[in-house]
């Protein structure tokens, strides 16, 4: 079906992994990207910026009640969880704790678009320690999305992405220079040469 939102989770590595995933993706890039990264507060603006520049598409951090817009990335701030509600908006959640440690938690924000979206989003879960996300993955697999993981070999740390790969949560298994010609190819773009 056809694929209208990508949702990203990433920990350790995450910053140096979305640095080189996010070139990769045309200015074209059909549907908007919403990013979890593991990250303490006070980082996120320089995360934002560095990336911002690393992209033709625009890198902000999620503001409260945005739609999102095909061309832009969200990253999720630090302390909160992002959700979307029914009408695919996206909201802060300050009330729910830190789910295995985390806040914003990638399988709160996984979990929180199987009602929304259904089989209509890719979930893809990337480097990081722990197992964060794999179960929100499976969650959307089980919907019908489409659901990928980073490969071990190019994973700093391959906590994460594992857990998706070994609960059945990812459909797709590719090494990180492979995943913006996997995320333009599932969107129905062409891959950039």
């Amino acid at each position: 079906g056809k694929i209208h939102f990508v949702a990203i989770a990433s920990s350790t590595g995450g910053p140096a992994a979305l640095a080189q995933l996010l070139p990769g993706l045309p200015k074209s890039f059909p549907v908007p990207i919403v990013i979890v990264q593991h990250m303490s507060e006070g980082f996120e603006q320089n995360l934002v910026d560095w990336l911002d520049k690393t992209t033709e598409l625009n890198v902000g951090l999620a503001d409260v009640g945005v739609t999102p817009q095909r061309g832009n990335v969200y990253i999720a701030r630090p302390g909160t969880h992002l959700v979307f509600d029914r009408k695919r908006v996206l909201r802060v959640d300050a009330h729910t704790p830190p789910r295995e440690g985390h806040a914003p938690s990638g399988s709160v924000l996984f979990h929180s678009m199987v009602r929304p979206f259904g089989a209509e989003c890719l979930g893809l879960v990337m480097t990081g320690m722990g197992d964060d996300g794999s179960d929100g993955l499976l969650a959307l697999r089980n919907a019908g999305a489409t659901t990928l993981a980073q490969d071990a070999a190019s994973s700093t740390i391959d906590g994460m992405p594992k857990a998706a790969r070994e609960n059945g949560a990812a459909m797709y298994v590719q090494p990180l220079n492979k995943l913006a010609d996997a995320l333009t190819s599932l969107t129905s773009l062409t891959p950039r040469a």
